[in-house]
């Protein structure tokens, strides 16, 4: 498609539901999806919510491996508290 923030858009949203289904493994592929053709000032949501789908799977290495990720992108593009505050109460730093 030649609208790629709306694909990475729509990836996004459909890894959300697949983890809202209970489906987190196809929830993982679709945001690992969005990650490869996202940009990287659009990489935020990717890493935060591989983060969350790997910490519900009990992956917990690659669980912090992603937060981090969120956290260092956030930093990286000076996003202040929002992005920050969320990384922590899901990482509990």
């Amino acid at each position: 498609m030649e609208d790629k923030v709306g694909v990475v858009l729509g990836l996004n949203r459909l890894g959300i539901n697949y983890f809202n289904l209970g489906k987190v493994d196809k929830s993982v592929s679709l945001h690992l999806k969005n990650l490869e053709l996202s940009d990287k000032e659009n990489s935020f949501a990717s890493f935060y919510n591989l983060g969350i789908c790997y910490r519900s799977l009990k992956d917990f290495e690659k669980s912090l491996q992603y937060f981090r990720a969120s956290l260092e992108w956030s930093r990286e593009n000076r996003v202040k508290r929002l992005c920050i505050s969320l990384i922590l109460k899901q990482v509990r730093i």
